[in-house]
């Protein structure tokens, strides 16, 4: 059995989580997906599927919940397995998510700069062109609520791509009218060589966690006041 520890860490990091019925004894069983706990952005028709999943070792067939990496997406869909649980364990695997979600929530917001609740302005860019770079682009940021970092930050400049780049894959693309919690970090020197004047209030996007709804403000207030205690 999957102590706690090691289900919230697997929670954390597996990009595939279903439970299903497993069809076949082979090492590549062939499983009926009916619960979706989750999977990839933008991934659509998982739910009521049949996956190919590559086993760690033989199961008998009956119903269990899979962490999985993909392995293949196609025409047909095959993952890899990370772990495995009964099947009857849906509900300590998504406690297991939201635990490793909130751990991973209170790691961002203490890597941050600056955390404020705001909305992004006009997104202008900073290269011409499709660059052979990184495609930089800088918005104002619109600052409703500080969370971390100096409370008289009202106005500050956020640099970011302004599209999806393989040479920055984590850094989300700046999104014009954009209003959420942001978890800001010292930009890039790359980006700030790019934006010349005004670099002592720029900051950068590292990842898509670093992005959160503004829903979320009840949380990650908890979160800064934890924080505030520490310190």
């Amino acid at each position: 059995m999957i102590d706690d520890d090691a289900l919230v860490r697997l929670a954390g990091e597996a990009p595939f989580i279903f439970g299903g019925e497993v069809l076949s004894e082979e090492p590549s069983a062939a499983v009926a997906v009916d619960d979706v706990i989750r999977v990839p952005e933008g991934m659509t028709g998982f739910a009521g599927s049949r996956v190919t999943v590559l086993l760690e070792r033989p199961l008998r067939r009956g119903r269990y919940i899979f962490f999985a990496d993909p392995y293949s997406v196609g025409g047909s869909i095959a993952v890899r397995e990370r772990g495995h649980v009964d099947g009857d364990e849906a509900e300590r695997v998504r406690e297991a998510l939201r635990e490793s979600h909130a751990n991973l929530i209170a790691e961002r917001f203490e890597a941050a700069v600056l955390v404020v609740l705001g909305g992004l302005g006009e997104v202008r860019a900073l290269t011409e062109g499709r660059p052979r770079g990184i495609p930089w682009a800088v918005a104002p940021l619109e600052v409703e609520r500080v969370l971390k970092g100096p409370a008289k930050q009202h106005h500050v400049l956020v640099l970011g791509p302004r599209y999806g780049s393989r040479r920055l894959p984590p850094a989300p693309p700046l999104r014009e009218g954009l209003r959420a919690i942001f978890f800001l970090t010292h930009a890039p020197h790359e980006a700030l060589e790019k934006l010349g004047e005004g670099r002592e209030g720029a900051f950068h996007i590292a990842t898509s966690w670093d992005i959160q709804p503004p829903e979320r403000l009840e949380e990650i207030e908890k979160i800064a006041g934890k924080e505030r205690k520490r310190g």
